[in-house]
């Protein structure tokens, strides 16, 4: 990753995979809680990303 934008761009591509793996985004907006519930699993697939130098 070249600076930080690219790193947020990736973490906030990680959270909506993994909240969009449960249905079809046009049916469900996820919540609040959704959103609070996913971001400990996309911080962890980042920060493996990031620590195999994938990113």
């Amino acid at each position: 990753m070249r600076d930080g934008h690219d790193a947020a761009r990736s973490f906030a591509g990680l959270l909506k995979a993994a909240l969009h793996d449960e249905g079809l985004p046009e049916l469900r907006q996820p919540s609040e809680a959704d959103i609070t519930t996913q971001a400990p699993h996309a911080s962890l697939a980042m920060l493996a990303l990031l620590r195999g130098g994938y990113c």
